[in-house]
Order: structure tokens, then sequence, then C-alpha cells
């Protein structure tokens, strides 16, 4: 369990670094079965958060230890001599993920759509690896590559600035998306749902 002191200020801040400074995603990892059964491969949800100034990544670091997340740190090397070094701050799994979107993802609003669609893919996850059946386990494993893909379209899926109304003084009326993401999002969420619910059932 994460600290109790954990402020919902806390949590809207982490959401506004998330959505400015965070990288949503699902990485892929191979691995092999015991008694070499064989070969899986899965992708774990991850979070990465990078800053050129180390002071963020601490007061990210102080909101991971309080949720209760499993975190560690990495470089990105300066490409340009004027280029500041950017510190990295990562957390990887199903397990560590979901106990940071499941917290901030009513406060996200660029991330929001990509942080519910791993959300889902951590409950379908933890519903399978919580079940002793093969079958359980291994099922919906073709949705894998549609997930990826839609959080992948989801990161992409930007307004065109060059087409925004920017007048002095007055929002941006950002309008709606012209790609069908959302409905692909809409239709893998069902296809999520329906593995959930079939999982439970059994």
């Amino acid at each position: 369990m994460g600290n109790p002191q954990l402020t919902n200020e806390e949590l809207a801040w982490l959401a506004g670094v998330i959505d400015g400074e965070g990288n949503l995603d699902l990485n892929k990892r191979y691995g092999l079965h015991r008694q070499g059964k064989g070969t899986w491969n899965w992708n774990r949800p991850r979070i990465i958060i990078g800053s050129t100034d180390a002071r963020l990544i601490a007061k990210v670091s102080e909101i991971y230890a309080k949720i209760g997340c499993k975190f560690w740190y990495s470089t990105l090397k300066r490409y340009e001599e004027h280029h500041k070094p950017c510190l990295l701050i990562i957390t990887i799994g199903i397990r560590n993920v979901f106990k940071v979107l499941i917290r901030v993802k009513d406060y996200l609003t660029v991330k929001k759509n990509q942080a519910e669609l791993l959300i889902r893919y951590c409950l379908w996850r933890q519903e399978a690896f919580s079940s002793s059946s093969k079958e359980d386990w291994s099922r919906g494993h073709e949705l894998v590559p549609q997930i990826t893909q839609a959080v992948q379209d989801l990161k992409n899926d930007v307004p065109d600035i060059f087409k925004l109304s920017r007048k002095a003084n007055q929002p941006i009326q950002l309008g709606s998306s012209e790609t069908n993401t959302c409905d692909t999002v809409k239709e893998i969420t069902v296809k999520i749902e329906s593995v959930l619910h079939g999982n439970m059932q059994r």
C-alpha cells in the first residue's frame, strides 16, 4: 500500500507532469517458459518521465514512493554540446503502472485516453495472471499488437497546430479529431472487456 499522506494536490501535479513530460507505452518483452516449454512474449506497460531538471524527477520519485510502485532512473546523453543531460524516471509492469495510472487518471487531460486503455490492459493481465488455467493466461493474446498500436495511435493523434484558431486572449477551440482513433480504441476496449468477462465467468 502507498503512504496515506499522499495528497490530491500531489496526484494532480503528477498527472500534469505525465501529460507534459511523460510517455505511456507497451514495451515488448520476451522470455523462456519454465522447464523449457517454448518461449513467451508480452508487452509490459511503461511510464517514462524525463526532464533536464533533477528537481522535477526528485518530486516524481517522492510521489512514486508514496504510491508504492517500483521505479528506477536512467540518463540520456547530450547529442549537442549545448544540450542539457536528461534524467529519466521509469516504472514498468502491470502492477506498478496500474498503481500510478489508477490514481492520476481523473486528473489527466492529454494522455487520459492512453491511460484508460493501459488501465484496462493491466486489469486484463492481472486477471489472467491470477488464474491457474493456461487457457485463461493466453486468452486474448492476439489483442496485444492491436492494443500496442492503439496506444501509439493515440500518442500521434494530436491537433494540427496550423489549423487552429489562435486569437489572443481567446481559448483555443480544438474541434473533433480527423482520425478514427477513438473508434478504434472503443472497439479494442470492448474486446478487452469481453476477454475479462470471459475469464471471470470461468
